[in-house]
Formats: structure tokens, C-alpha cells, sequence
């Protein structure tokens, strides 16, 4: 795997800020800050929105999906899918938020995340 990148906090999203507020918030204190902008893959130039490398957890935020934002387009929504079923066959788990659901649920949201994080540092 990659190494990941230095985080370029001024270039996140308003979802994504929304989304690490809430994780700092809500997320059990044991379990640490995510990485951002994670290049999962070798030969391609694919990254996570956060990720926590160590259990092959990610997570991706997608904003604009109401107002024909990129991640609904043709085809960015095929790209998007090539790019999660590559991380799945190399083992990750990535949770998917519209950024409607994480503003009207944050709570669920940061629970799914960490529950996968936890599930994966039982096995």
C-alpha cells in the first residue's frame, strides 16, 4: 500500500469539514483521527476522503448529489463504482454518505464508521 499524503486541510469540502467535526465529536476517544486524501492504490491515482489504513477502513463523503454534482454525473458515477469495487477486492471496507445523510444523522453516521473500525481490530 501507500504511503499516505501530507493533508491539505484548506482543500476539504464543506461536507468533508462537517464529517471531521462530527468524527472528533462523536467517535469513541480510543480510536484515532482518520487519514485523509489516502492513496489506496499503486497504479491508479484513486484516494479516500478518510481512511484509517491500519484496518482497511474508508470513508467517502458525496456532496451536490441534489444539485448534479460530479458524483452523480454518468460518468464520474462509473468511475466512483470502478473505484470502490477495486478497493473492495483489495479488501477494504468504505461506507458511502450523501452529505444530506450525514447532516440529518451525523450520530449514525460516525457510529457505522467506528463500528467497522472496531469489528476490523477485533479480527
Amino acid at each position: 500500500m501507500t504511503a499516505p499524503l501530507n493533508p491539505d486541510w484548506q482543500k476539504m469540502s464543506d461536507p468533508e469539514r462537517a464529517f471531521l467535526t462530527y468524527w472528533r465529536q462523536l467517535a469513541p476517544l480510543e480510536l484515532p483521527d482518520p487519514v485523509r486524501e489516502y492513496r489506496f492504490d499503486d497504479d491508479r491515482d484513486w484516494r479516500f476522503d478518510f481512511s484509517w489504513p491500519d484496518v482497511l477502513v474508508a470513508c467517502e463523503i458525496h456532496g451536490g448529489n441534489w444539485k448534479r454534482g460530479a458524483h452523480v454525473r454518468p460518468v464520474r458515477f462509473a468511475k466512483d463504482r470502478e473505484k470502490m469495487n477495486a478497493a473492495q477486492i483489495a479488501g477494504w471496507i468504505v461506507l458511502e454518505f450523501p452529505s444530506e445523510v450525514l447532516k440529518a444523522d451525523p450520530e449514525r453516521c460516525v457510529r457505522q464508521v467506528a463500528d467497522a473500525i472496531v469489528e476490523r481490530m477485533a479480527v
